[in-house]
């Protein structure tokens, strides 16, 4: 199988400011229910409802709560290099001149995600290398069709000497 580029979505994720402050909240109640419960002697166990509600609440927000982004761009991988297109614009980084290519794969979307009980959505996974003394990072949306192609294009750069550290959440080299 011949394949000469794969084009993936570069994203910008966005944190709303409703989603920070009940982050924010949410620590800082576990914490004083925490301490509360340690320090105070409650026979009704009011303290460990109030816990057991404020942890219903935070599994309830998991579910409606949205991963907004936008868009940056396309980054095309292919035999001779990376380009990223924003809008009219490109830039190419030829691999002759990238070092360190590293590849954190979270997943991709659609795939059952054992943790969260719910499918994956393809954030997470990021492509960094060092371009002369610059370091480049770009966020990806992979999509499953786009797996094997990604897996032919590093094999091509490791024909070519530019092998690809592909590492997991916890920053062990794996497999895609």
């Amino acid at each position: 199988m011949n394949i000469d580029a794969v084009k993936i979505p570069v994203v910008e994720k966005k944190r709303p400011l409703a989603a920070k402050i009940f982050t924010y909240s949410f620590y800082i109640s576990c914490i004083l229910l925490l301490l509360a419960f340690v320090f105070i002697d409650d026979q009704n166990n009011s303290i460990g409802r109030l816990f057991v509600i404020v942890m219903m609440l935070f599994l309830i927000w998991l579910f409606f709560i949205k991963h907004p982004y936008n868009i940056a761009g396309n980054l095309i991988l292919n035999k001779s290099g990376i380009l990223f297109l924003v809008n009219e614009n490109k830039k190419f980084y030829p691999l002759e001149d990238v070092d360190n290519i590293t590849f954190q794969y979270m997943g991709y979307e659609g795939r059952w995600d054992i943790f969260s009980g719910s499918f994956d959505s393809g954030f997470g996974n990021k492509l960094s290398f060092n371009y002369f003394d610059d370091i480049v990072c770009f966020e990806l949306i992979i999509k499953p069709q786009d797996l094997n192609k990604i897996k032919h294009i590093f094999n091509d750069w490791k024909i070519n000497n530019r092998d690809v550290a592909v590492k997991n959440f916890f920053g062990i080299r794996t497999r895609i």
